[in-house]
C-alpha cells in the first residue's frame, strides 16, 4: 500500500486477487473462496467512513529477548479532509496531523519498527488471493465460538508448497483467523460501527510465540470533525500534495545472499531503507528478524541494491521501503 506523499512508504502484502491458478483446482471452489475473502474486506474496510475516533492499546513481545513494551495509539478522522494520529510506545511519542493540503508531524524516519507493524494491522489485517494460491477445500468450523467458513489453500513459494488457512465468520463475513506460513493472526470481540464490523481484540503470533496483542475501539464523533481545529505538532505546516501518475521504485539490482548448506529452509530479514531519487539505497534499521546474527549481513547487502526511483507527478522522488532479504539454508 502506498501513501501519496513526497516520501512514500510501500510494503509487501501476502495475497492479492488474480484470475490464474496454481496447479489444478476446482473453479467453483475458488470462486466461493474469493467471494468469502472479498466479503471479509467489504465487512471491515474503513475507507469512505469519516468522523470517528479510534483508541488503541497494544503490547509487543520481543521474540528474541522476551522484552515486553506497551503503547497507545489514537486517531481522529475527518475522512479525506484529514486526520490526527498520536503514538506512544515506550519512551517514544509522536503526532501526525493532516488537514486538507497541509501536514505536520513529529514522527521520525528511524522510529521503532513496531510503529509501522502496528499501523499495518489497524483496524484489521486483510488480504486477497493471487495466482500463487490454490484453493483446496472450504470447511465448516468454529473459531472463537463463532460459526466459520475456513478456506484451506496452498501457496507456491518457488522452493515448495505452503499450506495456509483463512477463516471467515459465517454470519458477519468478517475475517476471524489468518494462518499463513509461520504467522497466525486472530481477530475477536468484533463491534459494529455503522455498517462495518471491526475487531476489538487482535493477536499476532510468529512461530507459535505471541508477537503483539491489540485492544481497540472505534466510535462515531457526536459532531463532524473539523480539521481547522487541528494544530501543527511540529510548530509549522508543510504542503501535502497528492501523487498522480504513480510508479513505485523498481528494483534493478537486488541480489540475495548465497545459500548455505543447512537445507532449504528460508529465513527472512526485513530491512527498512531510504531509496533516494537516484535509486541509491541507504539501510536504516532492522524491522523484523528472528536471526540477529544475520542482521549485519542483510544491512550490508541491501546497501548494494539499486532501483529505478519512484515516479510521482512525472518526476523522480525519494521513498522509504521495507526490503526483504531471504537467507536459505542458513
Amino acid at each position: 500500500m502506498t501513501h501519496p506523499t513526497r516520501f512514500c512508504r510501500w510494503f509487501f502484502l501476502l495475497l492479492f486477487l488474480c484470475c490464474s491458478v496454481l496447479d489444478a483446482e476446482d473453479v467453483k471452489l475458488r470462486e466461493q473462496a474469493v467471494q468469502l475473502m472479498e466479503s471479509a474486506n467489504a465487512a471491515s474496510l474503513l475507507a469512505g467512513y469519516r468522523d470517528y475516533e479510534q483508541v488503541v492499546s497494544f503490547t509487543f513481545h520481543d521474540l528474541i529477548n522476551g522484552q515486553i513494551t506497551t503503547g497507545t495509539y489514537s486517531r481522529t478522522s475527518a475522512g479525506s479532509e484529514g486526520r490526527r494520529e498520536e503514538f506512544n510506545y515506550g519512551t517514544y511519542h509522536a503526532v501526525l496531523v493532516i488537514a486538507g493540503d497541509r501536514q505536520s508531524s513529529t514522527r521520525i524516519y528511524n522510529e521503532a519498527p513496531e510503529i509501522g507493524e502496528l499501523v499495518d494491522q489497524l483496524p484489521i489485517f486483510l488480504g486477497r488471493f493471487d495466482d500463487q494460491d490454490a484453493i483446496r477445500s472450504i470447511e465448516d468450523s468454529n473459531v472463537g465460538g463463532r460459526a466459520a467458513k475456513c478456506i484451506n489453500f496452498d501457496t507456491h513459494l518457488g522452493v515448495g508448497i505452503q499450506a495456509n488457512q483463512m477463516c471467515v465468520d459465517a454470519e458477519r463475513g468478517t475475517l476471524l483467523r489468518w494462518r499463513v506460513g509461520d504467522e497466525l493472526r486472530e481477530n475477536s470481540d468484533f463491534f459494529q460501527i455503522s455498517t462495518l464490523w471491526e475487531p476489538g481484540h487482535i493477536r499476532h503470533f510468529v512461530r507459535g510465540a505471541l508477537r503483539v496483542e491489540i485492544e481497540q475501539r472505534i466510535s462515531h464523533t457526536p459532531v463532524p470533525v473539523d480539521v481547522k481545529t487541528f494544530s501543527p505538532p511540529s510548530g509549522e505546516w508543510s504542503k501535502w500534495w497528492k501523487c498522480q501518475n504513480y510508479r513505485r521504485a523498481v528494483g534493478i539490482f537486488t541480489p540475495m545472499p548465497p545459500p548455505g548448506s543447512q537445507g532449504t529452509d528460508i529465513v527472512d530479514v526485513v530491512v527498512r531503507a531510504f531509496i533516494s531519487d537516484k535509486g541509491v539505497v541507504q539501510p536504516s534499521i532492522i524491522v523484523s528478524s528472528l536471526r540477529p546474527d544475520l542482521n549485519n549481513e542483510a544491512m550490508k547487502l541491501v546497501a548494494t541494491w539499486k532501483f529505478d526511483a519512484l515516479m510521482c507527478n512525472d518526476k523522480v522522488a525519494a521513498t522509504t521501503a521495507d526490503l526483504v532479504v531471504h537467507f536459505q539454508g542458513r
